[in-house]
């Protein structure tokens, strides 16, 4: 259950992003560092951020959740031991 929930919030964001991209289609000039796009649709600007973001996120969850499948993530317990073994 909670992981179609998950999914029908996935969808209903990415209906919201792809609406509003749509309501503001016009065109816009892009300026990154010394790259110049003259006139791009927002539309696309919009929705290639939403993409470049959801892919980053989808790498970023990935990597936490094989650190944790594998067991080198971070240690449970106390950072620092005292040499007597007893916790701080």
């Amino acid at each position: 259950m909670d992981r179609v929930r998950r999914w029908l919030g996935v969808l209903g964001f990415a209906l919201v992003v792809a609406v509003f991209a749509v309501q503001n289609a016009g065109p816009v000039p892009i300026r990154f560092l010394w790259w110049t796009a003259p006139g791009v649709s927002l539309a696309v600007v919009i929705l290639g951020a939403a993409l470049f973001g959801a892919l980053v996120g989808a790498l970023w969850s990935w990597v936490v959740g094989a650190r944790r499948r594998h067991g080198t993530g971070r240690p449970a317990g106390p950072a620092h031991v005292p040499a007597d073994g007893r916790p701080g």
